[in-house]
């Protein structure tokens, strides 16, 4: 992967010294590193080189995968679907509408709404005739997330010959894990410390992902690299500093809002999950960065207009993959970069080598980490979410 910044209008030495401000962070992940554990919030840089997990992941694979399976639901919401959806979507997912016969397919019910779900019932009942063309995986770290919960019990209460067909991948002893780990082949643990947000390289991510034959390992080796890479103390080989250097300083600059504009629509997905990620660690005490997701080319046709000759608070990443780009399209986003440059707009590239697994575990560890140390530049504190906390509460009293 490669990260070009010449663009964003910053001096080398001006970031050279912004980058001194976190070498004492930089030292704290190289000791969370080294101690390899699950004691700090810091500990999801661990997540890859958990041999342990990754081999419970197979095993659990090894018992509910068959020849015949068709449906994959996976019940999550935020952090808990969003990683496995960019890497899906990026890999196999984005084209499927397309290939009717290919199986078996993955649906995210990350919603309650019930036209959704009649929908979803209409096609199982139509489509699947044995419980074994049906694997449901309920993801939810707290064991209580108000709308997976809502989906896993109708779910149950309409395929109650779906029960065997369930894998759980909680926290242990959250209510969940209580209430549904009678069997414990079928859960899956997630470690208390690693957030919903920073979770993709745990079974989170990586249980429905290997169940439709996603290459995992391929996905932790390239997480591996990016977490060698990012606890290195300078910018020169570390990316995941040296973009989050950059990203202040832009903040500094009054750029409050951060777009990432993908050239590939087969990354859109992960440019969601990038926005949540940002979102829900940095937008805090009245602080913040506003993310937004753009998709060439076709957004260069309903926001491009308000990027060049709007209100100059915005910073761009171009996120593209140079060997699955058309000659057209090579030329359109030299064409925009080239406008860019005229107009004095900053921006920085992000190039991935490949769409495939390893870049996408490069760039989304690295993405994990820039945004910790981005929250440290700015004195955030980039975990847990309290205001998210206050609709739930809300609504569980007018539930009850």
């Amino acid at each position: 992967m490669k990260l070009l910044y010449k663009t964003a209008h910053f001096t080398d030495q001006s970031i050279k010294k912004m980058s001194g401000v976190l070498e004492e962070y930089i030292a704290f992940l190289q000791d969370v590193a080294r101690k390899n554990s699950y004691n700090q919030p810091e500990s999801f840089i661990n997540v890859p080189f958990d041999e342990k997990q990754i081999n419970q992941v197979f095993t659990v694979n090894n018992l509910t995968v068959n020849q015949h399976l068709k449906y994959v639901l996976v019940l999550g919401i935020g952090g808990s679907s969003l990683g496995a959806k960019a890497i899906y979507d990026a890999i196999q997912g984005h084209y499927l509408l397309l290939q009717p016969e290919h199986f078996p397919k993955v649906f995210f019910m990350d919603t309650i709404d019930p036209d959704f779900r009649k929908h979803l019932e209409v096609l199982l009942k139509r489509e699947a005739q044995t419980p074994e063309e049906v694997l449901i995986t309920v993801v939810s770290e707290s064991g209580t997330t108000l709308e997976t919960r809502n989906n896993l019990e109708f779910l149950m209460q309409t395929f109650p010959h779906y029960k065997e067909r369930v894998v759980i991948l909680t926290n242990v002893d959250s209510p969940l894990w209580k209430e549904d780990c009678e069997n414990p082949d079928k859960c899956l643990v997630v470690p208390r410390k690693v957030g919903g947000r920073y979770s993709v390289f745990t079974p989170v991510g990586m249980f429905p992902l290997s169940v439709v034959g996603v290459n995992i390992l391929g996905l932790v080796e390239g997480a591996m690299e990016a977490r060698k890479d990012g606890i290195l103390p300078g910018v020169e080989e570390n990316k995941a500093l040296l973009s989050a250097v950059v990203s202040y300083m832009a903040y500094e600059r009054g750029l409050t809002t951060q777009v990432s504009f993908v050239f590939n629509p087969k990354l859109e997905s992960v440019g969601k999950w990038w926005c949540q990620l940002l979102a829900e660690s940095l937008g805090k005490d009245g602080k913040g960065v506003t993310p937004l997701i753009s998709v060439g080319t076709n957004d260069l046709h309903s926001m491009l207009q308000l990027y060049i000759d709007g209100p100059r608070d915005k910073f761009f990443n171009f996120i593209s993959c140079e060997s699955e780009m058309s000659r057209e399209v090579r030329a359109v986003l030299s064409g925009v970069k080239k406008s860019f440059d005229e107009h004095k707009i900053p921006y920085t590239e992000t190039i991935l080598d490949r769409i495939d697994e390893h870049s996408l575990g490069y760039f989304m560890q690295t993405k994990m980490m820039e945004v910790i140390m981005l929250g440290k530049l700015m004195g955030i504190n980039p975990f847990g979410q309290s205001a998210v906390e206050d609709y739930k509460k809300y609504a569980r009293e007018l539930l009850a």
